[in-house]
């Protein structure tokens, strides 16, 4: 998958009714496949850094670094890429997105929380009480928006719209937030640099734990267990956010992303790196 670092990784549905995984990643990286093991170049993509990439809507939407005017865009085909036709955020990087099936809400730098129905028009959400970067976002089946970033801020919404600010019990920076069903209830997530992990199952108070120095940029949570990928390769899992155990990855390059399809997880990192485990 090229050279350069591949950040994010999602799977859906193409216009001609395909399957197909899409990553994306930097200097215009942008890769499709079938089975997430082999992958060919989307030569027609915008020639921008993407950070993150997400199946909803019945569409791929793309978020990149500023660099330009647009900084959201769509796709049904991998042949046509369009930008948001209304973007309030344009000049900030957008770096994670998320979505319930009805609303995606978009997170960047300085505090940007963007929201649409549609992936064309976008809004700014109305209450988002820091200025600090945000690296993650997520939705929880329980109706809960979960968003993290720097100095370890993590924000939760009932709507995607009016934020909450949450104390993680950690000044590092946070990267990355997952949800999942847990006992007869919910666990959230968020992973970060220093190997921090900060968990909650009921969306308010957060407990927090070190996993050696290991720099976590993305996680993935479902019923079975939890992936927490990072520096040097690392991936740990867990089925509960406590108890965590190493993985073998096979490679020492940084992970920058990890994702949880139906068949397989897929983690995406520095120097093309895409690896799989079923």
């Amino acid at each position: 998958m090229g050279s350069a670092e591949i950040r994010s990784v999602t799977y859906g549905s193409a216009a001609d009714a395909s399957l197909n995984y899409l990553a994306v990643g930097a200097s215009g990286s942008v890769f499709k496949g079938s089975d997430g093991i082999n992958w060919a170049a989307v030569s027609t993509a915008p020639s921008v850094n993407f950070n993150a990439t997400l199946f909803t809507l019945s569409q791929f939407i793309a978020l990149s670094s500023t660099g330009g005017i647009n900084n959201i865009y769509r796709t049904a085909d991998f042949v046509t890429w369009t930008a948001a036709v209304t973007n309030p955020a344009t000049g900030q990087n957008l770096n994670a997105l998320a979505s319930n099936g009805a609303l995606v809400v978009a997170v960047g730098d300085n505090g940007t929380i963007q929201t649409s129905t549609d992936g064309i028009s976008w809004t700014t959400a109305t209450s988002v009480p820091t200025t600090d970067h945000l690296y993650g976002v997520t939705y929880a089946a329980s109706g809960l928006w979960l968003a993290v970033g720097a100095n370890g801020v993590l924000f939760t919404s009932v709507d995607g719209k009016s934020w909450t600010a949450r104390a993680s019990g950690t000044t590092n920076t946070l990267r990355s937030v997952a949800a999942s069903t847990y006992l007869t209830g919910y666990q959230y997530v968020a992973v970060g640099l220093g190997g921090v992990v900060s968990r909650s199952v009921d969306g308010t108070s957060f407990a927090v734990q070190t996993l050696g120095t290991t720099d976590f940029y993305g996680v993935n949570a479902d019923p079975l267990q939890i992936l927490a990928v990072g520096s040097g390769g690392a991936a740990y899992t867990s089925s509960d956010a406590v108890t965590w155990t190493s993985q073998t990855t096979g490679t020492t390059n940084k992970l920058a992303g990890v994702f949880g399809s139906p068949t397989q997880y897929i983690a995406v990192g520095a120097a093309g790196t895409n690896i799989s485990s079923r």
